[in-house]
């Protein structure tokens, strides 16, 4: 398997997981973790994909931004992207917000839909 695929196969399992606890009504900041998972999965697949090195980084901003003059249909989800990056940091650190079940609702529309738009290309 190349490394694009092996990639977009492990962003595959973090959209799954994210859909399996999501759908039990449950700990929505697992859901919005596996959600920004799968998003910072895909846009390092295309770094991949157009001969860009990848470097370290849980920025999915910055990923985006970096990668759409390759990929000019991902400027769409500018917007998206922006609203995943803002509840990631909530999941990975304590401070007093919590996330909800709408936040993790609307994490997972945008995960759906950027993952589907990427797999109709």
């Amino acid at each position: 398997m190349d490394d694009f695929n092996e990639w977009l196969q492990f962003a595959r399992f973090d959209l799954e997981a994210a859909q399996l606890v999501h759908a039990q009504n449950k700990l929505p900041t697992v859901v919005i973790f596996h959600c920004h998972q799968c998003i910072e999965k895909v846009l390092k697949a295309l770094w991949i994909r157009h001969g860009l090195a990848i470097f370290k980084t849980h920025d999915v901003r910055m990923l985006h931004q970096r990668i759409c003059d390759h990929e000019s249909w991902l400027k769409e989800f500018a917007d998206g992207i922006i609203d995943i990056q803002g509840y990631f940091s909530k999941t990975r650190y304590p401070g007093g917000d919590l996330l909800t079940r709408d936040d993790a609702a609307q994490c997972m529309v945008i995960t759906e839909v950027f993952f589907s738009a990427l797999t109709t290309r």
